[in-house]
């Protein structure tokens, strides 16, 4: 599966964009669409079109992760974009060993949906990502 157009939005309005780099809640310099890496630095500009470079490649492992995991199950669209945004948030790894992923890959949609709410935590904030993580349950669960 690929990310719908509706996802793309829901990350980016998720995320946030900057043109300009910042450092994240954890310190990390960070710039675009939650783009991070060796190649952003302080100080660093870019333009709106190397932004939807940097997003569509950045979201390339995070769809492949995803897929991972609906191999063998029926995934609707808002499913597989809920998990991306999901995945994009938290990681690869993260993603691969959650219970969103494991409950998803066993057709436990129910308890998958409700298993997003346990990445709530961001930093020493332990509810700063609820919202969020309601928004993608939300989005999980829409047929």
């Amino acid at each position: 599966m690929e990310i719908s157009d509706n996802g793309l939005q829901f990350i980016e309005k998720e995320e946030g964009l900057s043109l300009n780099s910042y450092k994240d809640t954890k310190g990390i310099w960070t710039i675009g669409v939650g783009h991070t890496g060796p190649d952003v630095r302080g100080r660093m500009s870019i333009s709106h079109a190397e932004v939807d470079r940097l997003f569509r490649l950045d979201l390339t492992r995070f769809v492949r992760a995803v897929n991972g995991v609906c191999t063998n199950v029926d995934t609707t669209q808002n499913q597989f974009d809920a998990m991306v945004s999901l995945a994009f948030n938290i990681g690869v790894g993260a993603f691969r060993s959650s219970s969103v992923a494991r409950l998803h890959a066993a057709g436990q949609f129910s308890r998958a949906g409700d298993a997003f709410l346990l990445w709530k935590r961001a930093g020493k904030d332990p509810t700063k990502l609820l919202a969020r993580r309601q928004r993608e349950r939300s989005m999980y669960f829409v047929p």
